[in-house]
């Protein structure tokens, strides 16, 4: 067979609609839990010898939790890392995703 030039391009368009709440652990140290839904939906682009196809897969609803702290250093400086899980399949943990963050919190005083 004769090379067909053939791409495949994805793009994943995600959107979280959820709670979050933090607790005090002390005067340095919080706590983040956070919960609520993912809307996943993929958008397929297949270009085949120059000729493209778009499409698009069906909205798909997964739940998703998620666990930070937080660490502050003084009163304008303050650390965070949060990792939060998006249940796809119970049975499987291989099949969730898992995104981690960190995060450096400068407040800055705007009064004159």
């Amino acid at each position: 067979f004769a090379d067909l030039n053939e791409r495949i391009e994805e793009k994943t368009e995600n959107i979280r609609v959820g709670l979050r709440s933090t607790y005090s652990l002390g005067s340095m140290l919080d706590a983040t839990l956070r919960g609520g839904a993912e809307d996943q939906k993929i958008h397929t682009t297949t270009t085949l010898s120059g000729v493209a196809t778009e499409s698009d897969s069906p909205s798909k609803v997964f739940p998703y939790i998620g666990v930070g702290l937080g660490v502050s250093l003084g009163s304008t400086l303050s650390l965070n890392g949060n990792i939060v899980a998006t249940l796809k399949d119970l049975n499987d943990m291989k099949k969730n995703e898992y995104t981690t963050t960190f995060g450096i919190r400068i407040a800055l005083n705007a009064s004159r």
